[in-house]
C-alpha cells in the first residue's frame, strides 16, 4: 500500500512537471520536447535511492548515489533548459554532486568516513572551479596571485581551527 502511494505520488509530480512545462512551452516562455525531458529520469532515480533510505530508515549508503544522481539530473535539466551553452564552465558540478552525495551520508549517519571523502570531492570541485574562474576571467587573475591567497586563507583557518580547540 505504501509503495502505490509512493508511486502514485512521484507520477503525479511528474506528470505536473511535464504539464507546466508544456504550458510554458505553448506560452513561448521555455519552449522544450518531449525528449529535452530525460534529465528527469535521472532525477527520479536519484530520488528513488533518497526515498528507499527514507521510507525504510535502513541502508544509509543509497543516500550517496541519490545525492550524485539527483545534482547531476538537475545540472543535465539546466544544461537541457539553456541550450549547452554553459557546459563547459559547468562540469566542476560532476565532481560536486560526489561531494554532495557522500556529505549527505554524513549529515544523517555521523559517519566520519564519508565527511572526509565528501570534502575531498568539495576541494576538488573547488580547484577546478578556480580553474574555470580563471579561464573565464582570461588571465585578470593570475595563477600565482591565487595560490598564494589560497594559502593565506588556509593558514587563518588552521589558526582559528587550534584557538578553538584551546577553548
Amino acid at each position: 500500500m505504501k509503495n502505490n502511494k509512493s508511486a502514485g505520488l512521484l507520477l503525479i509530480l511528474f506528470g505536473s512537471l511535464y504539464l507546466v512545462l508544456q504550458i510554458l512551452s505553448q506560452l513561448n516562455i521555455l519552449v522544450l520536447d518531449f525528449w529535452d525531458l530525460w534529465p528527469l529520469t535521472t532525477i527520479a532515480i536519484g530520488i528513488a535511492f533518497e526515498a528507499i533510505y527514507y521510507g525504510t530508515k535502513k541502508y544509509p549508503g543509497f543516500l550517496i548515489p541519490g545525492g550524485i544522481f539527483t545534482t547531476i539530473g538537475l545540472l543535465h535539466l539546466f544544461e537541457v533548459i539553456t541550450h549547452w551553452q554553459f557546459a563547459g564552465y559547468t562540469w566542476p558540478i560532476y565532481i560536486l554532486s560526489v561531494a554532495i552525495g557522500f556529505y549527505h551520508h554524513h549529515v544523517v549517519t555521523k559517519e566520519q568516513w564519508s565527511k572526509v571523502i565528501g570534502i575531498i570531492f568539495f576541494i576538488l570541485f573547488s580547484f577546478n572551479t578556480f580553474i574555470v574562474a580563471t579561464i573565464l576571467f582570461n588571465g585578470l587573475i593570475s595563477f600565482n596571485l591565487a595560490f598564494s591567497i589560497i594559502i593565506i586563507i588556509v593558514g587563518f583557518l588552521l589558526i582559528l581551527k587550534n584557538k578553538k580547540e584551546e577553548h
